[in-house]
């Protein structure tokens, strides 16, 4: 098959979708569909991969189309899009000048248009993202409304969750191409860097890249979570040169499914 599909999560309690928020995570390669209800555990998550690598614009909508829960209202949706982005500051003289700063720091020919911001939550940060047209135009046929941002929002609540203000904090999020390190000290984001990958020593390089600059010769806190499965190879290899690696304890029970059995770790909407 082109294009594959898992429920990690999926309760047999009723619940009210229109008492629910509907969580979306779009990646090229895979798109999350989670539920959460009213006291913010996950009651629903399917994930959908495009194993093929075949266009994004097909995946999309075989999702789309096959995602139950779309015919369903809910409280509200956000869909979060992995996409190129840069941060700047929430403020007005920099909003003003954000078009200047995406094609300085993104794409020097993109339009207007083709630009979204957002606010991130509780900070003076704010997010500058391109996500690709087709996606939007998807999105919008299929959505009578819904609040966008930047996958790196998801790195951003994670990691102020996760971080003790003693220690800085590096949090790695892989995608399957791709990974965003962020890094935190003394209640501060100070970073969240985008990289691609090929192997578990590209990633070794960017850790200890981020380590360096985050802290120098001083440890940080390390939490991995995102497309990485537990005791694989990989993360095995990861934990020979990281042996303080760990995943998010706080993700570990937001779950209606045994945890035991449950990627858990992947649950970076959740926060």
């Amino acid at each position: 098959m082109l294009f594959e599909s898992t429920a990690h999560a999926e309760t047999k309690d009723f619940f009210a979708h229109n008492t629910c928020r509907l969580v979306i995570f779009i990646q090229p390669l895979r798109i999350y569909f989670a539920l959460l209800g009213p006291q913010e555990d996950l009651v629903y998550c399917k994930e959908y991969y495009n194993s093929q690598q075949s266009v994004d614009v097909l995946f999309l909508r075989y999702a789309f189309e096959q995602e139950k829960l779309l015919s369903h209202s809910f409280a509200s949706i956000k869909v979060y899009i992995d996409s190129e982005f840069c941060l700047i500051p929430d403020q007005e003289d920099f909003l003003k000048e954000r078009y200047d700063f995406a094609r300085f720091m993104l794409n020097e020919d993109i339009g207007k248009e083709d630009i979204y911001f957002h606010s991130m939550a509780k900070s003076d940060i704010a997010g500058l993202f391109i996500p690709p047209q087709l996606w939007i135009d998807l999105l919008n046929e299929y959505l009578p409304s819904y609040e966008l941002a930047s996958g790196s929002e998801l790195s951003f609540r994670l990691g102020n969750l996760l971080h003790n203000a003693l220690k800085p904090l590096l949090l790695i999020h892989l995608m399957d191409e791709h990974v965003n390190i962020s890094g935190f000290k003394r209640e501060k984001l100070e970073f969240i860097q985008r990289y691609p990958y090929r192997s578990v020593l590209d990633l070794v390089y960017f850790i200890q890249l981020s380590s360096s600059l985050l802290s120098k010769g001083n440890k940080v806190d390390l939490y991995l979570v995102g497309e990485m499965e537990e005791e694989s190879q990989n993360w095995e290899e990861l934990k020979k040169y990281f042996p303080h690696l760990k995943f998010p304890p706080s993700l570990k029970h937001r779950s209606k499914k045994d945890p035991s059995i449950s990627p858990w770790w992947k649950y970076t909407y959740l926060n």
